[in-house]
């Protein structure tokens, strides 16, 4: 894990989707009660579990929205203690977890002392649960703003182009 400020702490690994070239980052917040928040479970390696026992113990596992639980069910077997939460339409989606709550506009009782949070939506796919922690002033985002390099197969940036995410003109800033 890389730390990237104090108290957080992330995790890249290289994901396919359907073939195509996806990046997956989980986030690591380190509470003010120090317990160990994660944002985004990646896949659960023996190096990166002797990491986390390091930092604290793990008592909550979120997934932003309801592409980021391909490995809750991993980490809900490794971690039973610790209370998982559903983002908009995971509970439906992932039946098989054990979810402890579903993650509205105010943050659980656990952090809310460290963390805000929101459900952004507008999207007719999903909608995301995005995270502030105010210490650090780390906005914790999934798929809200992802960046693509221009190397992109041609199939991957030809979706993008359908979706409206590839070479779009970026608006001039507001006093630029």
């Amino acid at each position: 894990m890389k730390q990237i400020t104090e108290n957080v702490w992330i995790e890249e690994r290289p994901l396919s989707f359907y073939g195509m070239p996806f990046g997956t980052r989980m986030t690591v917040i380190k509470l003010s009660d120090n317990s160990l928040f994660i944002h985004s479970p990646v896949a659960l390696t023996s190096e990166l579990r002797f990491e986390l026992s390091a930092l604290g113990d793990i008592r909550h596992i979120v997934s932003p929205n309801k592409l980021h639980h391909l490995y809750m069910g991993e980490w809900q077997s490794a971690f039973p203690d610790a209370k998982i939460y559903a983002s908009p339409g995971l509970r439906k989606k992932r039946q098989d977890l054990n979810f402890t709550a579903d993650l509205g506009d105010a943050p659980e009782a656990a952090w809310e002392k460290d963390l805000d949070q929101l459900i952004f939506g507008g999207s007719f796919v999903m909608q995301e649960v995005v995270f502030f922690h105010r210490a650090s002033r780390t906005l914790l985002l999934a798929d809200l703003m992802e960046h693509f390099c221009s190397d992109q197969p041609f199939f991957m940036r030809l979706l993008m182009r359908i979706f409206g995410m590839y070479n779009r003109a970026i608006p001039p800033q507001i006093g630029a």
